[in-house]
């Protein structure tokens, strides 16, 4: 099936922030469309560890963060920052959000794309001889979350996919940073969806502030000590040191989801 799509390869938005002699320009890393009575529409560009336009320096340890540009549903910039959490000039939420007035110019046409049928990209993914196409493929979620549906684009980034000789048939594209929007605030996220002819499970997953012994996956020595560390930073004041942001926060949502890629 083929139709035309907002174009997440030639894509760009040129932001203008922070330093006003200064301009940068980034790729769209993907799209989310609110759908209502009015469409709106978010972008997110590609995430960038912060810096410095400095010939005396370029990278600075004031600046322990990387950050990404949403462009919002009413045009607005909203830089999203990551970090751990530390103390003093060096602390950043992860979840830190600045809005901001900086000026940006999204750059994005609609162009023509072949959506592919679940048994099309399935046999794409099982024959090598044909694996070579696949490596540009592009996520169409559509989705519900609350009271609002939406439709998300993005790189299908990683795909996995059963061994030819097994008789299971499923597909599970994953992709990130994508957009999420949850109680009313844009946030950076995962999504991954799990596919199969009879229907698909999708599932975002954000960051939340935790410590980091419950982001620690199993029972180690390792956590033992990480634990009795953490109780004696509590009673120091020093529990940030301890603490971080990590994607622990899933949303599963009903939704659907195909591969499309981009045709000339």
């Amino acid at each position: 099936m083929h139709t035309e799509l907002p174009d997440l390869v030639n894509g760009y938005v040129t932001v203008a922030a922070f330093n006003p002699a200064n301009n940068w320009t980034t790729p769209i890393e993907a799209v989310l469309i609110k759908h209502g009575a009015q469409t709106s529409v978010a972008y997110l560009t590609h995430e960038c560890r912060a810096e410095s336009v400095s010939a005396e320096g370029i990278f600075r340890e004031e600046n322990v963060h990387e950050f990404c540009v949403v462009v919002g549903w009413e045009g607005e910039s909203i830089c999203l920052r990551s970090g751990l959490r530390l103390s003093g000039s060096r602390y950043f939420d992860l979840l830190g959000r600045t809005k901001a007035v900086f000026r940006n110019d999204v750059v994005v046409g609609e162009s023509p794309v072949e959506v592919l049928s679940y048994d099309d990209a399935l046999d794409l993914m099982r024959n090598p001889e044909r694996r070579g196409v696949s490596r540009n493929l592009f996520l169409k979620v559509d989705f519900s979350h609350g009271q609002e549906c939406y439709e998300l684009l993005a790189p299908a980034r990683y795909i996995n996919f059963p061994n030819k000789q097994l008789e299971a048939s499923y597909l599970q594209p994953i992709s990130g940073y994508v957009l999420f929007e949850d109680a009313g605030e844009l946030k950076l996220a995962y999504v991954a969806c799990y596919m199969t002819r009879h229907g698909t499970r999708v599932e975002f997953v954000t960051r939340k502030h935790e410590s980091l012994g419950k982001i620690k996956p199993r029972k180690t020595v390792g956590r033992y000590i990480y634990q009795c560390l953490h109780g004696i930073g509590g009673l120091c004041g020093l529990r940030s040191v301890f603490e971080g942001e990590e994607f622990v926060n899933i949303s599963r949502v009903e939704g659907s989801c195909s591969l499309f890629r981009y045709v000339a």
